[in-house]
């Protein structure tokens, strides 16, 4: 795959299982659009792959374009991971420990409005 070498703005595309971290597909696209990730999803359908019960991906509107083209079934979740690295790099590198910290525990909360120890 040529991603990434062409003056076009080239992309590598990839899709995962979760769990056993197992590469479904690698495609090469021009700028993360709807159309590239479309025909990576496409590809994924026709070889089989059912609509994932939840897709999570990073801020990227195309892949969520094309998510709702080819699999208008599947949950969507935003990844926590690029989430929190997005809200740390506008913060003063001072503060952000103790926001990463309270991030995580946002992540790992049991349930909305309460802590790990809530009722």
């Amino acid at each position: 795959m040529k991603a990434g070498l062409e003056r076009d703005k080239a992309a590598l595309l990839g899709a995962m299982r979760d769990g056993t971290k197992e590469i479904l597909a690698l495609g090469s696209g021009y700028r993360e659009s709807v159309a590239s990730w479309s025909e990576v999803l496409r590809d994924l359908k026709a070889r089989g792959i059912e609509a994932p019960r939840l897709l999570m991906a990073d801020g990227n509107a195309a892949i969520w374009g094309a998510v709702r083209q080819v699999w208008p079934e599947a949950g969507e979740q935003r990844c926590w991971n690029h989430k929190m690295r997005n809200v740390l790099d506008r913060l003063p590198q001072r503060e952000q420990g103790e926001a990463k910290d309270l991030l995580r525990a946002v992540v790992y909360a049991l349930r909305r409005g309460r802590g790990r120890e809530g009722p």
